[in-house]
């Protein structure tokens, strides 16, 4: 998408430095420059977002939950323990991969 931003770009940028005599020249590249990235970046946001959601319900509740039941006696595997850590610790995992993993 760079070669097309990058278009885009050049384009308004030499409509502007012309003097912007071409107002709805500007106006396209503008609106298309914002369009486009708008969309993109929020397609990125939904795919990640969901793909991280969908790792840590997967990964990470799955294992808590194919534990043997005596696992979860000692007090640090009690269940509100673990409710406060998959919530503190799903949200870092799952930021991990919406954000980190959407950047790479």
């Amino acid at each position: 998408m760079t070669p097309i931003f990058s278009f885009l770009l050049s384009c308004l940028l030499f409509e502007v430095s012309i003097g912007a005599q071409d107002v709805s020249a500007i106006t396209k590249f503008g609106v298309g420059i914002a369009a486009i990235d708008g969309i993109l970046l929020g397609t990125k946001y939904f795919i990640m977002e969901t793909c991280g959601m969908w790792w840590v319900t997967s990964t990470a509740l799955y294992n808590v939950m194919m534990q043997d039941k005596k696992w979860f006696d000692p007090p640090e595997n009690a269940a509100s323990r673990m409710v406060q850590v998959l919530v503190k610790e799903g949200e870092d995992a799952r930021n991990l991969v919406a954000v980190v993993w959407g950047q790479c």
